[in-house]
């Protein structure tokens, strides 16, 4: 069992797993940032992304397109809301980001 079923919410897990699928989705790849260490880069792996977030209290997601430039970051911070209507507690100011924050909410909460 990975740590975002182990130790978060079902609203946080909803809109995290949206939130990466959506990413993915429109062809970008995500790194992992846990506090520490880069401990994913660059990957279009759903499942390796999703092992990887929820191990401590915040996450950062860096997103790059195909060009391996960076289009943007999102903040995770775990435990402000149970139906996980804070995980997403900040994002880069693109209307990249922004259109993914809100796929992610979107009907989840």
């Amino acid at each position: 069992m990975n740590a975002l079923n182990k130790y978060r919410t079902v609203g946080e897990r909803k809109v995290i797993k949206a939130l990466v699928r959506h990413i993915l989705g429109s062809g970008n790849k995500i790194s992992v940032y846990d506090g520490e260490e880069w401990v994913i880069k660059q990957s279009h792996d759903e499942a390796k992304i999703l092992d990887a977030l929820g191990h401590t209290d915040y996450d950062t997601i860096r997103v790059r397109n195909q060009e391996k430039e960076i289009v943007g970051s999102f903040l995770l911070v775990y435990g402000n809301a149970s139906d996980g209507s804070e995980v997403i507690a900040d994002y880069s100011d693109n209307s990249y980001c922004g259109t993914m924050h809100r796929r992610a909410i979107v009907g989840i909460i």
